[in-house]
């Protein structure tokens, strides 16, 4: 009887050893997509700013062109 005990207890504790291992993986996974989404987030800004930069360049060619011509 005491075999089958000391069995159960070890079953029981690599079950919550895996499940506890299980969790961590979970929550790894999750700060990765975080990390993604703010990755993702911060591209479409640098996006955003290039395209401002760009427009800005333009309006400043424009009025050389009109001051020189």
């Amino acid at each position: 009887m005491k075999a089958d005990t000391a069995e159960g207890a070890e079953f029981r504790s690599a079950l919550t050893e895996f499940r506890a291992e299980r969790h961590h993986h979970h929550a790894a996974l999750a700060q990765i997509e975080e990390a993604k989404a703010r990755k993702a987030g911060l591209l479409a800004e640098i996006d955003q700013l290039e395209a401002k930069i760009g427009n800005l360049l333009v309006e400043d060619l424009r009025r050389a062109l009109d001051e020189g011509g």
